[in-house]
C-alpha cells in the first residue's frame, strides 16, 4: 500500500500520523506528487504506473511495463502534465 503522512515536528521530538492510505497490488518501489500535492503517483513490482488522489479510496492504472517500474516522476512543462516512467524492461 501507499501511505501519507502528516509530520509534525515539536522541539527534538517528531511524530508522524498516516493521513491516507491506499492499496497496491504488490510491492511500491517508488513514488511521485504533482505540483500542488494532491496527487500521487507509483509503480512497482505490479508492473502498473498509478495514479491516486488523495482522500480517494482506489488508484486508476495510467501505465504499465513489462517488468517492474523502478523510477516514477512527475514534470509539468508549459500546460502539459507529464508522468515518466522507468521499468526493468529496459524501457
Amino acid at each position: 500500500s501507499v501511505r501519507c503522512w502528516q509530520i509534525q515536528k515539536q522541539m527534538n521530538q517528531v511524530q508522524a500520523n498516516a493521513v491516507a492510505e491506499v492499496k497496491a497490488d504488490g510491492p511500491v518501489l517508488c513514488s511521485d506528487f504533482n505540483h500542488d500535492g494532491s496527487v500521487c503517483f507509483f509503480g512497482g513490482a505490479d508492473n502498473q504506473a498509478k495514479m491516486w488522489q488523495l482522500g480517494q479510496p482506489t488508484a486508476q492504472t495510467i501505465g504499465r511495463h513489462e517488468k517492474p517500474i523502478k523510477c516514477i516522476q512527475y514534470v509539468q512543462i508549459q500546460n502539459n502534465s507529464l508522468v515518466i516512467t522507468g521499468g526493468w524492461d529496459n524501457t
